[in-house]
């Protein structure tokens, strides 16, 4: 008798040890197809990056950054309501997955849904208060929506948690710009140039502020410069 207790024992013991195994190999094979689809992600290849997501996922269910990352490569593709389901999925199963609110935000903002895009960038920032990106593109739907002094207020908070973060300066300047506050948006699209040298859009609007004050010299140079980088700014002046 005993000895038929052992060998039960020791059969549900090796069991559960092919069971864990079978499941950590599963694991492992989703892990791996969602590295393959980030891989494809950065090479551009959105749509073999979906292929190896969606592998992940019937591999692993509840891969939240499985479904954050193929929500992010279908908003690539331009497939807006697949992205926001697979951002919904994602929040589902993790609540506190800070990405896949900011991600839906961006998305919703694409769609000019920018109340839906603010709601979600500041459940973002509520788990995550020092998310300067989530800040600066809250100032970002504020600022479509008109509400300037709350665009401010979020640039300068996404400016405080991170000072080289040259797009939050040039977009505050535009802001200075819009209510007439020329010298003080030059000192943010100075600011702007220093980080990145190379930001046309920083060039192109300190060279609005500059013909705005007058100094048509200073203006044409950042005009000329800003054309130099992107030459689809022409479009804009």
């Amino acid at each position: 008798m005993r000895k038929n207790c052992v060998a039960s024992l020791l059969w549900v013991f090796v069991s559960t040890l092919f069971v864990f195994a079978g499941a950590q190999t599963q694991d492992d094979e989703a892990t791996e197809a969602y590295n393959q689809g980030n891989a494809e992600f950065r090479a551009k290849q959105f749509n073999e990056a979906i292929k190896h997501y969606d592998l992940a996922i019937s591999l692993a269910p509840r891969f939240v950054e499985a479904y954050g990352n193929r929500g992010v490569a279908y908003s690539k593709l331009g497939q807006e309501k697949r992205a926001i389901g697979d951002y919904d999925r994602a929040i589902s199963i993790d609540p506190q997955y800070t990405k896949g609110y900011y991600n839906r935000g961006l998305t919703y903002s694409a769609l000019g849904q920018e109340e839906r895009a603010i709601k979600d960038y500041t459940q973002a920032i509520s788990i995550k208060p020092k998310y300067a990106e989530a800040f600066y593109d809250r100032g970002i739907s504020n600022f479509k929506l008109g509400r300037y002094e709350l665009a401010l207020k979020d640039y300068n908070q996404s400016i405080n948690i991170n000072p080289e973060y040259a797009e939050a300066y040039n977009s505050r300047g535009a802001i200075y710009s819009k209510l007439g506050q020329h010298e003080r948006a030059i000192k943010d699209y100075n600011q702007a140039i220093t980080i990145d040298p190379n930001y046309a859009d920083a060039y192109f609007n300190r060279s609005l502020s500059y013909k705005k004050l007058g100094q048509n010299e200073r203006a044409k140079q950042d005009y000329n410069r800003a054309i130099e980088l992107d030459p689809n700014l022409t479009k804009q002046y």
